[in-house]
């Protein structure tokens, strides 16, 4: 299932077992790596290449008459996006091809510099986004501060608000635009690309609904959730036309395929294909193999309906971009993406040294924050985002957090240059490499700070809180007048004890129990899930 081979020694005891890719496999793989990526870019170019094209032609008198057979299209109509785009692909230099070629943004850019038609364009579009994503209880969710800071402001526009390439699990969101303005952040909107997308065009038609019925937009989410599941489906499948992946095997028929069965996860607020295999397994009878990457994304319409179980299979399969085989009374699993999803993996080790630092001192160190911020986006979400001790820290949500960028700079500086930062004089930026000229734009990004000559000062300092617990604040200084620049705290993560589990006695009680009130329903047959 993992595509590994194995090996044991006998001459010791006790036996040892050796798991391995062989050389050829993992060739396979590298290769299937190397075009995956290189088709992805060429599709995401592609999709933002259209884009693009349509709103250098944006009509809004045109697109008008035909938004009833367009949802995509409607939505940027209505709510004012394709005409606030397209003014600011005119009034902002460079800012289409940086669109299309996957900048991750666009710099400081005065919105004075802006025309006053563009201005209130993008206010209308804000104000809108903000209004159906109930971002207050009186449903507006845009205040009077918030439209003082986005007259007055400056812009920084970032044109690609999730990070990108083989470096990200979730690759669905191809495009967007967002505008931080004095630090608040406003969005325009989240997904900007191909209006043929299975996904946008019903991403549109949730907003719509939300915006004609004036209801919050998860309770629009929560209506469409079977619509919304089909197209995330559609488009998993347009994205395999694209992508190389694993190829389905044929499944031989056999009688067990064509049970019916019902298969019935366990309710949670979020279900995951761990869930649904489970649920197989259970509804079956059948036991359920599968590799084990955390993070996968997807989803299966298979809920309270009685469904062969082939068809159950398919449609769990499709919707996880999974493949699977029955020997005898198994089922195994394993990702058409596997080559991709193996870069994710990080060595056990590191993880439980990190969870084991932090029960010993009761939080977690810079030392290993910095290790742990250095990890690629997909394999934080893999390996950190899951686990039970880390999942509360927000630090780790994105590779293009401040305090990610801020630790990935602080673990370029040598010895000497940590001494300087945490002295009273500080660290000069003047002595830092153009590498670490480049991580510190990632965090402050004023337009007279581009030049290698500014002169700055870089400090640190140290306190702690009631609970000792350390925290870090890093601060820039002009260092001509004095005046601090940004500063920027890092609170280490509290250890926190897992809750405990649930006694035995109390569970069988509580069994006991609904046994009696609730009628029995589905496969009481056991089954494993591993």
């Amino acid at each position: 299932t993992m595509k590994f081979k194995w090996s044991i020694n006998k001459d010791v005891i006790p036996w040892t077992y050796r798991l391995f890719m062989d050389r050829k496999t993992l060739a396979v793989a590298n290769a299937e790596l190397s075009k995956a990526q290189k088709d992805f870019d060429e599709e995401i170019t592609r999709r933002r290449q259209a884009f693009a094209d349509m709103i250098d032609n944006w009509d809004d008198d045109q697109i008008a008459d035909d938004d009833e057979d367009n949802p995509y299209l409607a939505k940027l109509h209505k709510f004012g996006i394709g005409a606030a785009v397209k003014g600011l692909f005119n009034d902002i230099p460079n800012l289409r091809e940086s669109f299309i070629n996957k900048e991750y943004d666009m710099g400081y850019y005065p919105i004075s510099k802006l025309s006053p038609e563009t201005q209130q364009l993008v206010l209308n579009a804000v104000k809108q986004r903000y209004k159906i994503q109930g971002y207050s209880s009186d449903g507006n969710g845009f205040t009077e501060d918030n439209e003082k800071a986005f007259t007055t402001g400056g812009m920084l526009l970032d044109v690609v608000p999730d990070e990108l390439g083989w470096k990200a699990n979730e690759y669905r969101k191809f495009a967007g635009i967002g505008l931080y303005i004095n630090d608040i952040f406003f969005q325009l909107d989240p997904l900007l690309g191909d209006p043929s997308s299975p996904l946008n065009q019903c991403r549109a038609q949730v907003d719509l609904q939300a915006c004609e019925k004036n209801i919050p937009l998860k309770d629009s989410w929560a209506q469409s959730e079977s619509a919304w599941q089909m197209a995330a489906i559609d488009e998993s499948k347009k994205l395999e036309e694209s992508f190389p992946t694993e190829p389905q095997p044929d499944i031989p028929d056999e009688p067990d395929l064509h049970n019916r069965i019902v298969v019935k996860p366990e309710e949670k607020e979020w279900l995951g294909l761990v869930d649904f295999q489970a649920a197989v397994a259970q509804a079956s009878g059948l036991a359920v193999v599968s590799d084990s990457f955390k993070m996968t994304q997807g989803y299966a319409v298979v809920g309270n309906t009685e469904m062969e179980l082939k068809d159950v299979m398919k449609s769990i399969c499709e919707g996880y971009r999974y493949n699977w085989e029955k020997h005898g009374d198994i089922i195994e699993m394993s990702s058409k993406e596997w080559f991709k999803k193996r870069t994710t993996q990080i060595p056990d080790e590191w993880v439980e040294r990190w969870e084991a630092n932090l029960k010993k001192r009761g939080y977690m160190s810079i030392d290993d924050y910095v290790q742990i911020a250095m990890l690629t986006t997909a394999q934080l979400f893999e390996n950190i985002e899951t686990d039970e001790s880390f999942y509360k820290a927000e630090i780790f949500d994105s590779a293009h957090s401040t305090q990610i960028w801020l630790l990935r700079l602080y673990a370029s500086f040598s010895a000497e240059q940590k001494k300087a930062m945490y002295s009273d004089m500080g660290l000069p930026t003047m002595t830092f490499s153009p590498d670490q000229w480049a991580l510190l734009r990632n965090i402050y990004t004023e337009p007279w700070f581009k030049s290698d000559g500014v002169s700055a000062v870089f400090r640190c300092s140290i306190a702690d809180d009631e609970k000792k617990i350390p925290k870090y604040t890093f601060r820039l200084f002009n260092a001509k007048t004095g005046n601090e620049l940004l500063n920027w705290q890092v609170k280490m993560l509290e250890y926190k004890e897992p809750a405990k589990p649930e006694p035995e006695t109390t569970k069988a009680q509580d069994k006991k129990s609904e046994s009696t009130t609730q009628p029995a329903t589905g496969s009481q047959t056991k089954a494993t899930t591993k």
